[in-house]
């Protein structure tokens, strides 16, 4: 099970990325909130905050996309 976190969250070349743990970490963030409206919770986040929640797993998830098709671009960097 270990493992199989490590290569959820891993590149392509097996480093791990920062980008689809954010993203992780704002989609169970988001599940949350959506749970808990289910359930007619008393707390209630405020809307911008699940909006910004949301942009920033959009702009993740794209970024690691991104990551996969751009192949070896670098910014600036020699492989």
């Amino acid at each position: 099970m270990k493992e199989f976190f490590k290569t959820l969250f891993a590149d392509k070349d097996g480093q791990q990325s920062t980008k689809r743990i954010i993203a992780m970490i704002g989609m169970l963030f988001l599940c949350g909130t959506m749970v808990a409206t289910a359930c007619r919770c008393s707390i209630k986040p405020d809307e911008n905050l699940i909006s910004s929640i949301e942009m920033i797993v959009i702009v993740a998830l794209g970024a690691t996309s991104l990551d996969k098709f751009a192949g070896g671009f670098s910014l600036g960097r020699k492989k």
